[in-house]
């Protein structure tokens, strides 16, 4: 007989739903249901998910309830704090997004940052910068290196996903001069000819080792990468 739990494993199949298509697929019910996993351990969220919407009225006035309501409804500090981080974390999200000039790209600091990033990372992974029309960051975040195909497909959702016109990419090694093997250079020769395929236009490529960072562009052995997207 099968002994296993009704909902045994629908938190994993969630939370991999939302991986693939973050909450495109999703109804509002599962959008909390999902959102309880981090406040109410090893309990199926489905029920209480329902019964949020249905006092509330909408996804929207769950999140925009006041903790006092939150309570008095009957989630514990955990949830009412969960549910009112959001329309705040929000706020604050689009702000900076939209209003953050230190988000526009800047060569100097964003070379500083990269460097950073690479310091903190136990792996090496490939650094991707997009961009919009102007200039204001659109993504930053470290892809993993392994598995060439997996990093090209990444790249690209990517760079589609965000609507990107620019990127820049920033790689890492260990020999302590900031240049690329013969083997980075082939896979980036690829990645430039990819963004350039789906009109994006390839900025820049940095090699970060140690504390030490080059700009390619700047090499004319790697100059064909860098071709405008209208070319």
């Amino acid at each position: 007989m099968d002994n296993k739990p009704l909902h045994s494993g629908h938190r994993q199949r969630l939370k991999e739903k939302y991986i693939a298509s973050d909450f495109d697929y999703f109804n509002d019910h599962e959008i909390l249901e999902l959102l309880l996993f981090y406040s109410i351990p090893r309990k199926d969220t489905n029920p209480e998910a329902h019964k949020l919407l249905n006092h509330f009225g909408s996804l929207s006035a769950v999140f925009d309830a006041s903790y006092e309501e939150l309570k008095d409804y009957g989630l514990s500090d955990k949830s009412a704090m969960l549910f009112r981080l959001f329309p705040t974390l929000s706020r604050e999200y689009i702000y900076d997004k939209n209003y953050n000039t230190n988000k526009h790209y800047n060569e100097i600091s964003l070379q500083k940052r990269l460097i950073t990033c690479c310091i903190k990372r136990q792996k090496p992974a490939l650094i991707l910068s997009l961009y919009d029309a102007v200039g204001c960051e659109l993504f930053f975040g470290p892809i993993s290196l392994s598995g060439f195909d997996s990093m090209k497909e990444r790249i690209t959702q990517l760079a589609m996903k965000y609507n990107a016109v620019s990127a820049v990419v920033c790689t890492e090694n260990n020999t302590g001069i900031p240049y690329p093997s013969y083997e980075e250079t082939v896979k980036m020769t690829i990645i430039s000819e990819i963004l350039h395929h789906i009109n994006i236009s390839f900025d820049n490529w940095f090699v970060v080792s140690e504390t030490n960072i080059a700009s390619m562009r700047d090499k004319k052995e790697f100059a064909s990468m860098f071709r405008n997207k209208n070319e």
